[in-house]
């Protein structure tokens, strides 16, 4: 799958910690990455769970970003910290600076994952102390492509790990 212009995206997610509103923040670690995939006829099942890690000596909001396969939909976003998974709420794209830190329309606590537009997605996850670990984890549902083979038919799945721009920090 490919971006509406120029190549394929990577799927990797990335979060930035932010400390303030208007500050863009720098990026969390990835400690762990972690895919798995079902087939189910002509449509794929994709959950992938990312470790990140918070170095810095603040806590912050994290900024989570990441890229799906054309016309995929998301089925489930949550979040692990220490032996407690939560599921997050998933919402349409209403993002704004004092929403981030302040909480509009969201439930009070709970981590939010938009649509950012373009094939991308865009969650919220508060409150990451320094030297903690959070998981998240995205779960997305895609048709596959079915291209003749001999005499009959084969799909093709492929999670890209390569793409433009800089590769995050791991």
């Amino acid at each position: 799958w490919a971006a509406r212009e120029g190549g394929p995206r990577r799927t990797v997610g990335e979060m930035f910690g932010r400390v303030e509103p208007g500050n863009p923040g720098s990026p969390l670690t990835i400690r762990n990455q972690q895919v798995r995939a079902k087939i189910y006829g002509e449509a794929a099942k994709t959950s992938v769970r990312t470790t990140f890690f918070n170095a810095g000596q603040s806590a912050v909001l994290g900024d989570f970003r990441t890229s799906l396969p054309q016309g995929a939909i998301v089925s489930a976003f949550s979040v692990e910290r220490g032996q407690r998974k939560q599921r997050g709420h998933i919402a349409l794209a209403k993002r704004g600076e004092f929403e981030l830190f302040g909480a509009a329309n969201q439930p009070q606590g709970t981590d939010m994952l938009e649509w950012a537009g373009e094939g991308w997605v865009r969650g919220t996850v508060r409150n990451i102390r320094p030297g903690e670990t959070v998981s998240v984890e995205l779960e997305y549902v895609e048709w596959l492509a079915v291209r003749p083979k001999g005499s009959g038919h084969v799909v093709q799945y492929r999670f890209p790990l390569a793409g433009e721009g800089d590769a995050p920090l791991v």
